[in-house]
C-alpha cells in the first residue's frame, strides 16, 4: 500500500474534476483586488483629487516638455538682448542646455559671462520670495554639476556669482546645505 485511507481520498478528490462555474451577465463584478482600486480611483476623482500621476510618469521616463524648451530658448534670446532673467529662469536654461536637454552645453558655456550678468541685474526672483528648498536645492545641484566640467573652468568666476545670487535667494537655514558655495569659494 503506497497510500492510506485519508491520503487516498484526499489524492481522488484532488483529482477529480471540479465543476464549472456558471459565468452570468455580471461575472466581471466579483470582488477583487482590481475591481477595489477601480472604484477608489473613481472616488477620488469625482471628489476632485486631482493626483498628477501622467506628470510623475514623465518626469521619472526623462520626459521634457516642448514648453520647457521654449521657455529656455526665450530667456536665451532675453539674456542675447541683454535684459535681465531670474534663478528660475537660468535654472530653465541649465536644465535645457546641460542637463538633459536638447540643448548644446558647450555653447551655453561660451555665453555664460551674459547669462551670469544677466542674473545679476535680474531681481533674483520675479516675486522677491525665497526659494523653495527643492528648487534651490536642484539648481545647486545642478551648479556644481556643470561648474565641475572642464569646459567650464575659464567661467568659474560666473558659476560664483550665480552661486552668490543663488544664497542670497534661499532661507538662512538653507545656506549651509549649499554645496555650490563651497565648490566655487
Amino acid at each position: 500500500r503506497v497510500f492510506g485511507a485519508r491520503a487516498r481520498a484526499r489524492y481522488c478528490a484532488a483529482m477529480m474534476p471540479t465543476r464549472r462555474r456558471k459565468l452570468s451577465l455580471l461575472s466581471f463584478l466579483d470582488p477583487s483586488g482590481f475591481l477595489y482600486v477601480a472604484v477608489f480611483a473613481v472616488v477620488v476623482y469625482l471628489k476632485g483629487w486631482h493626483v498628477p500621476v501622467i506628470g510623475y510618469v514623465r518626469h521619472y521616463l526623462g520626459y521634457i516638455s516642448p514648453q520647457a524648451t521654449v521657455v529656455a530658448e526665450a530667456t536665451m534670446k532675453e539674456v542675447e538682448a541683454g535684459k535681465a532673467i531670474d534663478l528660475v529662469d537660468f535654472f530653465a536654461q541649465l536644465q535645457h542646455f546641460c542637463s538633459g536637454g536638447p540643448g548644446d552645453c558647450n555653447q551655453w558655456l561660451e555665453s555664460m559671462p551674459d547669462v551670469a550678468a544677466a542674473v545679476k541685474r535680474g531681481p533674483g526672483t520675479w516675486d522677491r520670495k525665497k526659494l523653495r528648498k527643492g528648487t534651490a536645492l536642484e539648481i545647486d545641484r545642478l551648479l556644481v554639476e556643470v561648474g565641475s566640467k572642464t569646459d567650464a573652468f575659464n567661467v568659474r568666476e560666473d558659476f560664483r556669482d550665480i552661486a552668490r545670487e543663488l544664497k542670497d535667494m534661499v532661507a538662512p537655514e538653507l545656506q549651509s546645505e549649499l554645496k555650490s558655495l563651497k565648490e566655487f569659494g
